[in-house]
């Protein structure tokens, strides 16, 4: 084998946050920034030629967060935005809270009366509470929306998704950037419809105190897009020159993409890997139920079937291989104890796969997420892949 593509996929968790952020306006225009080939991808190479609407002196400096500059890009579908942080951070798991308030329905009597921005019916927070620790920073990416009447106030929890809010890189940077799907309906108020919003950003530490904070933003946006989604006829990804095998990964969240295939067939069909490491089944989809997703949905050349190993540890989720190639079962690894406790096993799967006479060892391993350097988070992490490694010696 020359080549091995390796494919990532994971289904992110959010939850909501805070952050100020001081700064210091350059001029902008009041045309609204294009968003043309901007690419959720954590890369931001796409962000050379967007102006920057405003650039935030050094005056955080024992902050988790100081912001720098600030750009942003809109389309008929999305609003873009880049944040440079000046610090190494996760936007999931801050020492801190960062919070983006908008005026997203242009209408400053309906969203909030206090706070850093009068009007603001929405909010992402980045570095959300929990219920479990309310005194700690908390974790991932959240949203809020406010509704201000005569008689009442109201605040709303809901999921990022239904924004259709993407971000990256969902591991520690000094820049992230943001999409946020225009047109969307929450409790009655159309949001990033019209012609310009406000915004602000705000950091503060966990106790509500402001580390720093920006004033507030104009953004002009484009006429919004009322066109209905066409769905792009199925294509196949093609592969490398000289590329043998094609491997991808994928966390599927509780299983969810046996529950409800339509929307993943499609791409796994695009896709057309050899091998797929599948993290997060329950303990309650069985290796037949595994085949029988692949070979109904994904059905191979040539009357072949697909090749399932299954792992037997991790509790209530689980790991699996999938393969077009035959697999070899490594009995001593299908359950890899903890380090230290034998009454917890490794999210894993590991088996050999026989491809066209070479052996190739594959795992599916589930490390545990979030958390930021050397939290509890990381600890178990380490802890995880030190047991695999050393689990035959």
């Amino acid at each position: 084998m020359n080549n091995v593509d390796m494919l990532s996929y994971r289904l992110v968790r959010f939850a909501v946050s805070a952050v100020f952020f001081a700064i210091v306006f350059l001029s902008c225009t009041s045309h609204h920034i294009k968003a043309d080939a901007i690419a959720i991808d954590g890369k931001f190479g796409d962000w050379d030629h967007k102006a920057v609407l405003v650039v935030d002196p050094v005056d955080a400096k024992d902050g988790f967060v100081d912001l720098g500059s600030i750009r942003y890009a809109s389309d008929g579908r999305f609003l873009h935005l880049m944040l440079e942080l000046r610090r190494t951070v996760n936007l999931q798991a801050m020492d801190g809270r960062l919070t983006l308030y908008f005026d997203a329905d242009g209408d400053v009597t309906t969203g909030r009366a206090d706070g850093s921005l009068p009007g603001a019916n929405l909010a992402i927070v980045c570095t959300a509470p929990t219920d479990r620790h309310t005194e700690a920073a908390g974790m991932g990416l959240a949203v809020e929306v406010y509704h201000r009447s005569p008689t009442d106030n109201t605040v709303w929890q809901e999921s990022p998704y239904k924004l259709g809010i993407l971000f990256a890189p969902t591991i520690a940077s000094s820049q992230s950037e943001l999409r946020i799907e225009r047109g969307v309906n929450l409790h009655g108020r159309m949001l990033f419809t019209g012609k310009k919003v406000t915004m602000c950003i705000t950091a503060t530490t966990v106790a509500g105190d402001v580390v720093d904070a920006s004033r507030s933003l104009t953004l002009h946006l484009p006429e919004l897009e009322t066109t209905s989604w066409e769905p792009a006829s199925e294509v196949s990804l093609e592969r490398v020159a000289g590329t043998h095998l094609r491997v991808i990964t994928w966390n599927i969240e509780r299983g969810s993409i046996l529950d409800t295939p339509l929307p993943f067939v499609r791409t796994l069909r695009t896709l057309n890997a050899d091998i797929i490491l599948l993290e997060e089944l329950t303990d309650h989809q069985s290796q037949h139920t595994v085949e029988t997703f692949f070979n109904d949905h994904c059905p191979l050349n040539n009357n072949a079937r697909w090749h399932v190993q299954l792992g037997s540890g991790g509790g209530n989720l689980r790991c699996a291989v999938v393969s077009s190639f035959p697999i070899k079962t490594i009995g001593a690894l299908d359950i890899i104890p903890y380090e230290n406790r034998t009454d917890r096993s490794v999210r894993q799967a590991s088996c050999i796969v026989d491809v066209d006479g070479t052996h190739v060892f594959v795992c599916a391993i589930h490390l545990k997420c979030c958390g930021h350097v050397n939290s509890r988070e990381e600890v178990t992490r380490l802890t995880e892949v030190r047991s695999l490694i050393n689990c035959n010696r």
